[in-house]
């Protein structure tokens, strides 16, 4: 795979992790950079499960060329998760590689329990380009009433998603969850097409661990929305935006107890909670938020 410059969210290795008789925590492991290229000073890495982020940001040392992810990662016997790490590029003058592995069985931390496997556990290399990705940026699109408490179905965000250089399928949209309402008091996320919204494009009961609600968006046949996408995004089931195009979306929830002055607001806390599939690179697009980042209201 080649992977253009800037480019967003990108899974550069899965590994599975199987607990043998009895039950077994992963309290951290590292991941080691086995490319010959120095990688940008921008670059992020993240540990994922499926399109949850377990961690946030952090970077690979320029001197050892490793990251350690610190989550507790517990299995129940005979249990396998799979877990991934996802990488926001950051800015390349010159093509390159990248390639990320498990070095050895002491890059593992289980506490007390032995680790065995084949080590090291290579994820596949891949070309870094110079050619940027293209970008999605999302800004606050109007203001929302204020909720009542016990109110259901109420707009607690708007705003828009404007595609540029390639179409956008936008798959998994992740916007954090701040204010003074405690998160439990809020649920029942859905995730809307301003002007095309007989049904939702996507919906989550809870925020996750990180206050984040994070929407996974796939096409049905089901959502009139769907329908009414672009066609130019033929490798995404996500929501497709026109290169050069934007849409306007809002997210409503249910309010099932809280205090008359709590306040609610929602952004994009990091780059990676976005991921829009780009229809000429198959990456991530850029994800630009100085607009809703949480310093803007």
């Amino acid at each position: 795979m080649t992977i253009p410059s800037n480019a967003t969210s990108v899974v550069l290795g899965a590994w599975d992790f199987v607990a043998g008789d009895g039950a077994v925590t992963v309290d951290s492991f590292s991941v080691h950079h086995y490319g010959i290229t120095t990688l940008a000073s921008a670059h992020q890495v993240y540990l994922y499960e499926g399109s949850d982020r377990l961690t946030s940001g952090t970077t690979i040392g320029s001197t050892d060329n490793k990251a350690t992810f610190t989550y507790d990662v517990e299995l129940a016997a005979g249990e396998t998760r799979t877990l991934s790490v996802r990488m926001d590029m950051g800015t390349y003058a010159a093509t390159g590689e990248v390639g990320l592995e498990i070095e050895s069985a002491a890059d593992v931390d289980a506490g007390e329990s032995a680790v065995g496997g084949t080590f090291p556990a290579q994820a596949d290399k891949h070309t870094i380009s110079t050619t940027p990705a293209g970008a999605l940026t999302i800004e606050k699109n109007g203001n929302v009433d204020n909720a009542q408490v016990g109110e259901d179905g109420a707009s607690i965000a708007k705003f828009k998603l404007s595609a540029a250089t390639e179409a956008a399928g936008v798959e998994e949209l992740g916007l954090y969850l701040s204010g003074s309402v405690n998160a439990a008091d809020v649920q029942n996320f859905k995730l809307y097409v301003s002007g095309d919204d007989a049904e939702a494009i996507a919906e989550v009961e809870a925020v996750d661990a990180n206050d984040v609600i994070r929407f996974v968006i796939a096409s049905s046949d089901e959502v009139t929305a769907f329908a009414n996408d672009a066609t130019e995004c033929s490798n995404s089931e996500g929501y497709c935006i026109a290169k050069g195009g934007s849409k306007s979306f809002y997210v409503t929830a249910d309010f099932n107890t809280g205090r008359s002055d709590d306040t609610v607001k929602l952004y994009v806390d990091q780059n990676t909670d976005v991921f829009a599939r780009g229809n000429l690179y198959d990456s991530g697009m850029t994800i630009t938020r100085a607009s809703y980042n949480g310093d803007t209201d």
